[in-house]
C-alpha cells in the first residue's frame, strides 16, 4: 500500500505537465506516458464538437474522455479493467458525466455511436511503435469502425509512416510546446482539408494547399532564418510556409527557410541571421571567439552529426552574446548559419 502511494505520488508530479488537476487525479504510469495531454485532448474535443453519442475506444486513463464528455454523451470502453476503473474515477474528480464505462475488446465491440474515437496502444513491453501494424489493437481495425459509425477520429504516432496515414480523409498533425506531440486521422463527415499542421496555444492552422506546380526558390541565407514548427515539417507544408512568410528554402533537402525581413508567425520561429561559413568546427570557433559569442544551441535537420558534441565543442570561455548555429546541409557540404532569435515585441 505504501509502495502504490508513492507511486501515485510520483506520477501526479510527472502529469503536471499533462493535466492542470493532476495533483486529484489517478494514474498508472504507461497510461500516463500514452495519454493526450490536456491541452491537445481539449483542442480535438472542440475540433469535433458536439455529435451527440462518442465511443471511446481504448480510453486508457481518460484523458480524451474527460474532454469529449464537455459536450457529447461519451462511452469510455477499454480492455483494461484497472484503466477503466481509472478513468471513471478521473472523469469525476474533472467534473464529468460519461454515459457509461464498459470493460471490452474494441476489436470486437458492435458500436451504436455517432463518432467513435480511436486511441490504440502504441507502446509494447520495452519501447514504443510507430508502425499501426503494431499497435494494440492494430490500425487494420479501422476499416470495420469505419462501417460502423459515419464518423471516426484515429490518434496515431506524429512518426506514423504514410502508408498508414493514406486511406484518412484528414490528417492533422499537432504541436504544442515546441514538439509534435501526435497526428489525427479523421474518417467521415467531419474532415476538413486533407492535411494541415496545428500549432498550440491558439490553435493556429496551417492547411494544404490545392495542388501547386511552382517549387520554393532556393537561395543563399537571408537577413533572417525561419525553423518551422515540427507539425508543419511532419505534414510537408513547407511550401505553404514559404508563402506565408514571403521566404525562400536554403537548402533543397531541408526545412529551414529564409527571408530579407522578419515575419513572426506561430508555424515557426525567427532568427536574425550574423554570418554563414561552411562548417568546420575550428573555423566556427575561431570565429564565436573573435565576436565574443557563446553558442547556446546546435539546431539541425538531416545532418548527421551529434548536437550535443558539437555544442560541447563550440564552447568559448568568454562569449558575451547568445547566438545559436543551424546546422543546414547544403549541395556543397554541411553550412553554419550563425543567427540570434528575434522576440515578436507581441508575444
Amino acid at each position: 500500500m505504501c509502495r502504490a502511494a508513492l507511486s501515485l505520488v510520483d506520477l501526479r508530479a510527472h502529469a503536471a505537465g499533462k493535466f492542470s488537476q493532476s495533483d486529484r487525479m489517478f494514474f498508472d504510469r504507461a497510461g500516463l506516458e500514452m495519454a493526450s495531454g490536456e491541452d491537445v485532448a481539449a483542442y480535438r474535443a472542440a475540433r469535433i464538437g458536439a455529435v451527440g453519442v462518442v465511443a471511446d475506444l481504448c480510453c486508457g486513463i481518460g484523458g480524451d474522455l474527460v474532454a469529449l464528455s464537455a459536450v457529447n454523451r461519451v462511452v469510455g470502453i477499454d480492455i483494461d479493467r484497472t484503466r477503466v476503473m481509472i478513468a471513471r474515477l478521473n472523469s469525476e474528480i474533472c467534473g464529468r458525466e460519461p454515459v457509461g464505462f464498459a470493460v471490452a475488446d474494441a476489436r470486437l465491440v458492435n458500436l451504436h455511436a455517432d463518432l467513435a474515437f480511436f486511441d490504440p496502444a502504441r507502446r509494447g513491453q520495452r519501447s514504443r511503435t510507430v508502425r499501426g501494424s503494431e499497435y494494440e489493437p492494430s490500425l487494420r481495425l479501422v476499416q470495420k469502425l469505419r462501417q460502423q459509425v459515419s464518423n471516426l477520429v484515429v490518434k496515431v504516432s506524429p512518426a506514423a509512416p504514410e502508408e498508414d496515414l493514406a486511406e484518412a480523409d484528414e490528417v492533422a498533425f499537432v504541436s504544442a510546446g515546441g514538439q509534435c506531440r501526435e497526428a489525427t486521422l479523421y474518417y467521415g463527415p467531419l474532415a476538413r482539408s486533407r492535411r494541415n499542421a496545428v500549432v498550440l496555444p491558439g490553435p493556429h492552422v496551417l492547411e494544404a494547399e490545392a495542388a501547386h506546380n511552382d517549387e520554393v526558390e532556393v537561395a543563399p541565407a537571408g537577413r533572417f532564418l525561419f525553423d518551422p514548427d515540427p507539425a508543419v515539417v511532419r505534414a510537408h507544408l513547407i511550401t505553404e510556409l514559404s508563402r506565408l512568410l514571403d521566404a525562400w528554402k536554403l537548402s533543397p533537402f531541408g526545412a529551414y527557410l529564409c527571408g530579407s525581413r522578419p515575419v513572426f508567425s506561430p508555424f515557426a520561429r525567427t532568427y536574425k541571421v550574423l554570418e554563414s561559413m561552411p562548417y568546420g568546427r575550428k573555423r566556427v570557433k575561431q570565429y564565436l571567439g573573435a565576436h565574443s559569442m557563446r553558442v547556446l544551441e546546435i539546431k539541425k535537420r538531416g545532418v548527421t552529426l551529434d548536437g550535443d558534441a558539437e555544442l560541447l565543442h563550440l564552447k568559448t570561455p568568454h562569449g558575451e552574446l547568445a547566438v545559436s548555429v543551424v546546422l543546414e546541409r547544403l549541395e556543397r557540404g554541411i553550412e553554419a548559419i550563425i543567427c540570434q532569435r528575434v522576440v515578436n515585441a507581441g508575444d
